[in-house]
């Protein structure tokens, strides 16, 4: 939210280090990674976040975001689909 994207990405870089498989930390740098227009970085960073059937709908939507902006129209609408079933949504 500080705008800092390039210092947030080697803090959540440290979470992994120490937990490969937190599925917040990977959502939070994919999402500093497209803030930074790194796009394929960032889908590098969210896709495993999305194959983790217990995934937040904040990593779904961020997830649905990067692909469509990386042309990965199959995993959007599987990412939007998912989302679907989550209450509220």
């Amino acid at each position: 939210g500080l705008g800092r994207d390039a210092d947030a990405i080697a803090h959540w870089d440290a979470v992994l280090a120490i937990d490969p498989v937190r599925t917040m930390a990977r959502t939070n740098k994919a999402v500093a990674l497209a803030n930074l227009e790194r796009w394929a970085e960032a889908w590098a960073a969210i896709e495993p976040a999305l194959a983790d059937p217990s995934a937040d709908a904040g990593t779904l939507e961020a997830g649905a975001a990067i692909a469509e902006r990386t042309r990965r129209w199959r995993e959007a609408a599987a990412a939007w689909q998912a989302l679907g079933t989550r209450p509220g949504y």
